[in-house]
């Protein structure tokens, strides 16, 4: 399947870091809008991808250069 930010942006660099626990995908954008980088999660559901929620950082925080998963904890 392909993914794809509903709000993807020229050089964001979504998908710069990934990570997937069971059916629980995190995608790492450390360079969204400007906003200091972002995180989006997605469950899946049979073979459907589906958006959750998207965290976003602060200033120049990068947040999003790099993620993990594990059981309910997203880093």
């Amino acid at each position: 399947a392909k993914i794809e930010a509903f709000d993807k942006a020229i050089d964001d660099q979504f998908g710069f870091s990934v990570d997937v626990y069971n059916n629980t995908l995190v995608v790492g954008v450390p360079f969204s809008l400007g906003l200091g980088g972002s995180i989006y999660i997605y469950f899946r559901s049979g073979s459907v991808w589906n958006f959750q929620r998207k965290y976003e950082g602060n200033g120049t925080s990068n947040f999003g250069r790099s993620v993990a998963i594990f059981g309910e904890t997203i880093l």
